[in-house]
């Protein structure tokens, strides 16, 4: 009913009230579809001791990468069907490619993770610089990652206060 008046209101030209309601539907339908599975699970195990969801198992993709992977059935078996061997033909992913791919985003997430434990640190260094009474429970609590007293110690956080 929204996207139909949605769809009136772009061809008369006027704007539509209030756009941000149907994001509120959408979310609300993404929810009420969480309950639904959950609810369809739980009947499931009762029923039947299996969840009633299609396996699914983990498989490599071309890329190497963990890929979710929903079995399905098939008429014809596909060893013997050639439109799905066409379609899905058998890709090596163990090739050098492949593993300097893995080798760089590796690496990539490694200076991400990196780079965002050295701002935390400055975060905790610019607070201690800044206040100097800070409770450091409660920055300890704000930032786990970093070990808070190391930093405190630190020129970094000495701040333009004589101790």
């Amino acid at each position: 009913m929204l996207k139909t008046m949605e769809h009136e209101c772009k061809e008369k030209f006027i704007v539509f009230p209030n756009p941000e309601r149907i994001d509120k539907v959408q979310e609300s339908m993404e929810n009420l579809e969480d309950v639904i599975r959950e609810r369809n699970v739980a009947y499931f195990q009762l029923e039947t001791t299996h969840t009633g969801e299609r396996p699914a198992e983990l498989i490599d993709n071309a890329f190497g990468l963990k890929e979710v992977y929903t079995k399905s059935e098939y008429d014809v078996p596909k060893e013997l069907n050639k439109e799905w061997q066409k379609n899905n033909p058998v890709i090596d992913n163990r090739t050098l490619a492949v593993k300097k791919f893995l080798v760089l985003l590796k690496e990539k997430l490694l200076k991400k993770e990196y780079a965002k434990m050295k701002n935390e640190e400055k975060e905790v260094a610019q607070i201690f610089a800044t206040y100097k009474d800070v409770d450091v429970e409660a920055v300890q609590e704000k930032y786990p990652d970093v070990d808070v007293e190391e930093v405190r110690q630190s020129d970094k956080a000495r701040g333009n206060w004589a101790p």
